[in-house]
């Protein structure tokens, strides 16, 4: 199930899941999907929350959290991939196609995990060849100055 879903589903809960599929990305662990193994009281200490249950390594999350992200040496390195560089192309092309649908700069950020730096920048980049992309620009709140300097582009 994606976590979302599990948001959607279980407002305002402690769960205990069992992460699927964990990548790193930017100096953290993401994960997106997860199998529900049950509801908890709370999050409990340190080793409640990170255990095993029927052999599967399990954390407990609340889901207010919006995605869920663990420092890098909390889950098995052999059990999370690395972010590869396809995976980024295809990211910041999705993020593209999520921005001219009119989702927000924050729904995208939110969404792929990106920093508003990298949003910013991904924007930057590729204004020169999306011009509606100036717009979505403004949008956000940057100044006429920071898009000029940071696209390249001139007045």
């Amino acid at each position: 199930m994606l976590w979302e879903t599990a948001r959607e589903r279980f407002p305002n809960q402690w769960l205990r899941v069992i992460p699927f599929d964990p990548y790193e990305k930017r100096g953290k662990v993401y994960i997106d999907e997860v199998a529900i193994v049950d509801a908890v009281s709370d999050a409990g200490s340190e080793e409640e929350r990170l255990s095993y249950s029927h052999g599967y390594r399990t954390i407990v999350c609340h889901t207010h959290d919006r995605y869920i992200e663990l420092e890098l040496d909390v889950l098995p390195h052999d059990t999370v991939r690395k972010y590869g560089i396809i995976e980024r192309i295809h990211e910041e092309g999705y993020a593209i196609g999520m921005l001219k649908a009119g989702c927000s700069v924050e729904q995208v950020s939110d969404r792929l995990h990106m920093s508003m730096a990298d949003m910013k920048k991904l924007m930057e980049t590729h204004a020169k060849d999306e011009p509606w992309l100036i717009q979505t620009m403004r949008d956000a709140g940057m100044s006429a100055d920071e898009i000029l300097r940071g696209t390249g582009l001139t007045r």
